[in-house]
């Protein structure tokens, strides 16, 4: 949970998550999430998660670890779910509902 003082920053994730964006999605996760940090990913425009792709959530998940910040996901829709569940990666997020 954030606190008062926390600084919260919404990532709008790209509507295909594959091997060729990996790069720069690592590049905005390292830019984007600040020491003592409340980060959502926000996928509910990512329609696809190729399996070769999906550990960079992981990638984002142990940036935000190094820098003691809170990283979540949100609109996860049920077929990217699936995926995410496939490759381990849901079990290791906080998934925050859809405010539609």
């Amino acid at each position: 949970m954030l606190d008062a003082t926390q600084e919260l920053t919404i990532i709008r994730m790209p509507a295909h998550i594959d091997s060729t964006g990996v790069k720069q999605l690592a590049d905005q996760f390292h830019q984007k999430i600040q020491p003592h940090s409340g980060v959502i990913l926000d996928l509910s425009q990512t329609h696809v998660v190729e399996l070769d792709a999906a550990h960079i959530l992981i990638q984002g998940l142990a940036i935000a670890k190094q820098r003691s910040a809170k990283l979540s996901l949100m609109g996860v829709q049920s077929h990217i779910a699936a995926i995410l569940t496939a490759t381990g990666v849901l079990q290791h997020f906080r998934k925050l509902e859809s405010a539609h």
